[in-house]
């Protein structure tokens, strides 16, 4: 309970406390019910949030195949690496301490543990939820382009890994964590947007789209929350394709207009003799431009002095 230890602002100190904290055990599934009774009462439906196995069964099949290879896996784009739990992390469909208890991977419990950090935080600033943790920096001078934002949102920006992961989004309503900071990066850095907009997005698209993680995450990405020096982390989108789908299958799955082009420019199109495909848009943005703005416009805010460090790991989806 965020009271028991005082609020953490930093998430290495969270991960301590955390890992020297009991887990709450789980407790079983009532039989029964107790209903008001100014409600009727029925039967209890079976829930299932993607309507196939019992998510505990497929906790269990991922902590016996999957968990290993997750440290190394979770952020390729082509590979499936992931256990695909947090929508029943978010419904309540299995709970982060039977999650916890079923997969042992100290990989995928960090990632627990950054859920929990995200939920901790807005216990001690709930406002935090839509407005910039760091006080000093909500008054960011974030462009307003609805054009940028909607070639964004429906993945026609020109950089393939970015478009891949919004048209995925749009069609299934799940993208890895990967793809989250990529896309949240390009939304809040190269195109110099509101992360309130991206985040409110995520919210309306997302199956598992949580307010404390949302917020959190975003945030994290931004440069605007709880991290001490963030605003030089900035994703080159081109290099995030060629290091986690580094033969394009993912990029060629989700945007179709580039499966004729070879692996070496599959991330880089526009490096193609001929530029990019027919059909494919050319790049909203000049990244270096972009690249310049945003750190000189951080650089120049008004920043409160925050005593610590800058959080171990990034945020996730588990």
């Amino acid at each position: 309970e965020p009271d028991a230890i005082g609020e953490r602002r930093v998430f290495a100190a969270f991960h301590r406390r955390w890992l020297g904290a009991e887990i709450r055990r789980p407790i079983d599934a009532p039989r029964r019910i107790r209903v008001p009774e100014a409600f009727a009462s029925a039967p209890l439906a079976q829930v299932g949030v993607a309507g196939d196995a019992d998510p505990l069964d497929r906790a269990r099949a991922f902590a016996a195949s999957g968990a290993a290879a997750y440290a190394a896996d979770r952020n390729r784009l082509d590979i499936d690496g992931t256990s695909h739990l947090s929508a029943d992390l978010h419904f309540g469909t299995i709970s982060p301490s039977r999650l916890a208890q079923t997969v042992a991977d100290d990989a995928f419990r960090r990632q627990l543990a950054w859920r929990d950090w995200a939920n901790h935080l807005l216990y001690w600033r709930p406002e935090a939820s839509g407005l910039a943790w760091q006080t000093g920096l909500r008054a960011i001078p974030w462009r307003v382009d609805d054009a940028d934002l909607a070639a964004w949102r429906e993945g026609r920006t020109g950089f393939p890994t970015v478009d891949a992961a919004m048209r995925q989004l749009a069609e299934t309503g799940w993208i890895s964590n990967r793809a989250r900071l990529i896309v949240a990066s390009f939304l809040t850095r190269e195109l110099f947007l509101d992360w309130r907009l991206g985040a409110r997005y995520f919210l309306q698209t997302l199956v598992d789209g949580d307010v404390a993680n949302n917020a959190c995450n975003w945030q994290w990405v931004a440069g605007v929350g709880t991290d001490a020096a963030p605003y030089f982390r900035i994703l080159d989108p081109s290099r995030q394709g060629e290091r986690f789908d580094p033969h394009g299958a993912w990029v060629r799955r989700w945007v179709p207009e580039l499966r004729g082009v070879p692996d070496a420019l599959i991330h880089r199109s526009w490096d193609a003799p001929s530029g990019p495909p027919a059909g494919y848009p050319r790049r909203i943005v000049d990244r270096p431009m972009a690249r310049e703005r945003a750190m000189a416009t951080f650089a120049a805010a008004r920043r409160p002095t925050i005593a610590m460090s800058a959080p171990e790991y990034g945020p996730d989806q588990a």
